[in-house]
């Protein structure tokens, strides 16, 4: 039995305090209220103070680790909790679709016995692109069938230890390859409601080209690799293409001021 009343919602924070401060309002505001942790990765003096206020002022606990990186500081969090809590991580400028989406986390898990939940998500905003997450395994994530962000992940400690945690020697995916760990272990509940909005312009929106050629090593490293290396590096060709061009779609779109919902369909191909 999950440990419900544990439910932990963790933020990754460095020195980006206005983005932080969309995410703590989205978390102050929810209905049902969950354990969050702040982990702050050796933010500057003057922002660590600015930070470990705003998150105490909400009821959140401040943690400080000195620098090591991302997925490091996501670790150190995990270390924090207990195999049967259940944790969905929400970094700096990510929030909540809902001032229910907890309570709805919490309903799902309440009628449900698995280790993994995996929700949709808003790209960028409310009216975002959705990406497609059903019918999602270890497969099909690993070869783009299924889109599934970390920020729409829900999942135990436990599990995620038995994944493995997050391998700190990548640099943008280590995400990536933990999901396709823990799908390989454990079956998901799979639910259409998206609960977060994903902020964009982070290092894996922006890198395309080491975004790729992670997420392939995360595919060798799993198993899950194309039947032959061409057809494995013709894909990570293609992603890489397909994300430059999404990102130029992006700033013409924003250039000549058009309306979100019109740029999304232009950007992400949607009818």
């Amino acid at each position: 039995m999950k440990n419900i009343s544990n439910l932990t919602t963790i933020t990754i924070v460095k020195d980006d305090v206005g983005a932080l401060l969309k995410t703590l309002k989205s978390v102050s505001v929810q209905v049902r209220s969950t354990k969050h942790l702040v982990v702050d990765g050796s933010s500057r003096l003057q922002n660590q103070n600015l930070i470990r206020a705003a998150a105490e002022e909400i009821g959140s606990q401040y943690i400080f680790q000195e620098a090591r990186g991302i997925y490091s500081a996501m670790n150190f969090a995990l270390e924090q909790c207990n195999d049967d809590e259940m944790v969905l991580f929400l970094n700096a400028g990510d929030y909540f679709a809902e001032e229910i989406s907890t309570k709805k986390i919490v309903a799902d898990i309440e009628v449900n016995e698995n280790d993994i939940y995996l929700y949709n998500c808003f790209f960028g905003e409310l009216d975002g692109f959705i990406p497609k997450i059903d019918g999602a395994n270890a497969q099909s994530v690993a070869k783009g069938k299924a889109l599934v962000c970390h920020q729409g992940v829900v999942a135990s400690v436990g599990l995620i230890r038995r994944a493995g945690m997050f391998d700190e020697t990548y640099a943008i995916s280590a995400d990536h390859k933990l999901l396709l760990r823990m799908l390989q272990l454990s079956q998901p509940k799979i639910l259409e409601t998206a609960i977060t909005v994903v902020s964009l312009g982070g290092v894996s929106d922006l890198n395309c080209a080491k975004l790729a050629k992670e997420n392939s090593r995360a595919r060798h490293e799993t198993g899950l690799s194309f039947e032959s290396k061409f057809v494995d590096k013709s894909y990570t060709y293609y992603r890489i293409v397909r994300c430059k061009s999404k990102l130029v779609l992006r700033r013409v779109t924003k250039f000549i001021g058009l309306p979100n919902d019109v740029a999304q369909k232009i950007i992400h191909r949607r009818k």
